[in-house]
Formats: structure tokens, sequence, C-alpha cells
């Protein structure tokens, strides 16, 4: 898999997406802003969000143009479900470790 550059408006979110993190979306701009995309957003083959909507939000707020993507164009349905869970506990392990509750 290879990172692109695609513009900001071809990406969308997952309409299940079961996280409402927005509170997250300042500091993850901040990051961006300070030491650039260092996590690219990961789509499936039609560039719904798999992994990233929160970049995806700050790169919306820094008014960014285009944004790295991930296009995972060879996932089974089985096998996009497992990312997207592995990504949330990630994401909630992150946040743990930096004091946040949820």
């Amino acid at each position: 898999m290879e990172i692109q550059m695609v513009e900001i408006g071809k990406v969308k979110p997952y309409e299940n997406n079961p996280r409402k993190n927005d509170d997250a979306v300042d500091e993850v701009a901040k990051s961006i802003e300070a030491f650039g995309f260092k996590n690219p957003i990961i789509v499936d083959k039609d560039y719904v969000i798999i992994a990233g909507h929160t970049r995806l939000k700050a790169s919306e707020k820094l008014g960014l143009t285009h944004v790295p993507v991930i296009v995972a164009e060879d996932l089974t349905k089985d096998e996009r479900d497992s990312l997207e869970i592995l990504e949330h506990r990630r994401w909630n392990a992150y946040m743990r470790s930096e004091g946040y509750v949820y």
C-alpha cells in the first residue's frame, strides 16, 4: 500500500462511525500543524474512511485542500471490521494514557 495525496472532498466519513470525538479535533489539528501528517487516513476503494475521522475533521478545520490516505482496496468486510476495531482500541488506549476518561 502506498500513501496518496487526495483532495479532501474526495474522502467520505463512514456514516456508521460509532465514535463521537469532536473534543479531540482541536488537539489533532494542533498536532498536524506542529508536526505534519504522521498517520494517513485509511480509506476503502470508494474513499470511505476506515480509520481517521478525527484527522479528517482536523484537516478541514485547518483548511487543508489535500490529505494523505492509504487506499485499502483489498480488504474483505471482515478485515475492514477488524481494522476499525483495532484502530478504535488503539485510540482508546492512547486517550487513557493521556489521562482522558471516556
